[in-house]
């Protein structure tokens, strides 16, 4: 497997971004590109997914689809925590509607 130098936030799921929580690690290539968990490289994987509906604009609405498609395949153990996740997600952008 090679590796491949990333910055990862602990806030922020491990995306890339600029908050005070950023961390430098090495990771293998697998875990950036097309992981298993999200769809790995087809035409449904997550990301995909999101950016051909429109969502790659919303982090609420993303992060919904991205927990919900994963939950279970990433460890079994955590399905329940990953639909949480995406209930979590999904009131916050329901929250953000109801404001409007």
């Amino acid at each position: 497997m090679s590796r491949q130098h990333i910055n990862i936030c602990r806030v922020h799921d491990g995306f890339a971004c600029s908050c005070e929580a950023v961390f430098d690690a090495d990771v293998g290539i697998e875990a950036v590109n097309h992981p298993d968990h999200y769809g790995g490289d087809t035409p449904y994987e997550v990301i995909k997914v999101c950016e051909a509906w429109g969502l790659d604009k919303d982090a609420y609405l993303f992060n919904v689809v991205k927990y919900v498609a994963r939950a279970g395949k990433k460890q079994k153990s955590s399905e329940i925590e990953d639909l949480k996740k995406a209930a979590f997600y999904l009131a916050r952008r329901i929250k953000c509607l109801e404001k409007i």
